[in-house]
């Protein structure tokens, strides 16, 4: 046993067979000479069982014989304690990385949690942005400026894709606590503030609505569109339904009599849309298909319509609404409501919100009839004092 020496390291060739030399300060430190020639750092111990154990710690040239030799004292120092290197490698090598956690976020917690339309949308996303950026990690491993990086990347694209995955990880972050594969209150997120965001508010002023009720009809007449898009933006208008509401609205789902759609499912869950005698004779007009099981009926046998953005982007470029969005219909009828002097729960009632704060983004719409209703006690008020 001899003090290694760098003049030494670089005159070793490769050995017929594996060599290793080994060091005396410390006790314990080789360097391995392979067929190949490739020369690697070993400690060479035996673990608190007494059982003798090589463990690795790294090529030469990548590290030097100085950091061997302060990380072989490192280990070895550890070993004494009861601490050994090989098993703590090994259990990293079991670690879950950050592919694993985001297959188990979708199978366990997003397919189970949301609607199939949302966790095809968060699939999508996690094997688009989230992989490509993370899925080299360890869970363990990840850390704050790992995920600020990733947030400053995607704003690159959009700030809403932006908060997306920070959404998105946040969660999974939260769940891999809960399934062990990180330390509590580790989550990585934590103090990475997504960008705040203001709602895209568009409402069809009376004007508006006018012009869109003309050239549907005149569509109608024309045969320009099929009259299942037609009829679709005039529900979605009338009731203030979200598009998959409509577009998959069934027959078994009316009832006339009283005058309700019953949708088993929504985005909220189950909920009853009370609609008007207006929407009821619309309903009546159409025509039942008895292979159909849909309102709104597509071109393929047995399907409701599927794509109703592309008519929808030529009637509203017809009607010079080019910024209106379908979105924007169901906002409308909010608006609509909010300017009759309806109050905030009746609305959120009709829209079928879970959220009172949802509803209360149409609390300024209720100006004009509080003015109205204020000046009518005030004109009563001043009779009074007359």
């Amino acid at each position: 046993m001899t003090r290694l020496t760098i003049k030494q390291i670089e005159s070793l060739t490769p050995a017929s067979d594996k060599k290793i030399i080994w060091d005396d300060k410390p006790v314990g430190l080789g360097l391995k000479v392979s067929k190949t020639g490739a020369k690697t750092f070993i400690i060479k111990y035996r673990n608190k069982y007494k059982q003798q154990r090589k463990y690795t710690i790294g090529k030469y040239g990548i590290i030097t014989l100085d950091e061997a030799r302060r990380t072989a004292r490192k280990l070895l120092s550890d070993i004494a304690k009861g601490i050994d290197p090989s098993d703590i490698k090994k259990q990293g090598m079991k670690d879950p990385n950050m592919i694993d956690l985001f297959e188990q976020y979708l199978k366990e917690h997003s397919s189970v949690n949301n609607k199939p339309r949302t966790h095809k949308c968060n699939e999508s996303f996690v094997r688009r942005h989230l992989i490509p950026e993370l899925g080299k990690f360890k869970v363990k491993e990840v850390q704050r400026k790992d995920i600020y990086a990733v947030q400053q990347k995607l704003t690159k694209i959009s700030k809403v894709t932006s908060n997306m995955a920070i959404s998105i990880l946040s969660k999974a972050f939260n769940l891999a606590e809960i399934w062990g594969f990180r330390d509590d209150n580790t989550n990585p997120c934590r103090h990475v503030k997504k960008y705040p965001m203001q709602p895209k508010q568009r409402f069809l002023t009376k004007e508006e609505v006018k012009r869109l009720s003309q050239k549907l009809e005149f569509y109608k007449k024309a045969q320009l569109e099929p009259l299942p898009v037609l009829y679709a933006i005039k529900l979605l208008l009338l009731t203030g339904c979200r598009l998959n509401e409509i577009l998959t609205l069934k027959w078994e789902y009316i009832n006339l009599d009283e005058n309700c759609f019953r949708l088993p499912d929504s985005k909220t869950g189950s909920k009853t849309v009370y609609f008007s005698s207006i929407v009821g004779d619309i309903i009546k007009t159409i025509k039942r298909l008895p292979d159909n099981p849909y309102l709104i009926v597509g071109e393929k046998k047995g399907q409701h319509l599927n794509n109703l953005q592309k008519p929808w982007r030529r009637i509203r470029k017809d009607c010079g609404l080019d910024d209106v969005r379908i979105h924007d219909l169901r906002h409308s009828f909010a608006s609509m409501a909010a300017m009759s002097g309806m109050s905030l729960p009746l609305i959120g009632s009709m829209l079928g919100h879970s959220q009172p704060q949802t509803t209360a983004q149409y609390v300024h719409l209720m100006g004009e009839p509080m003015i109205k209703a204020v000046n009518a006690v005030n004109k009563t008020i001043m009779e009074s004092m007359a």
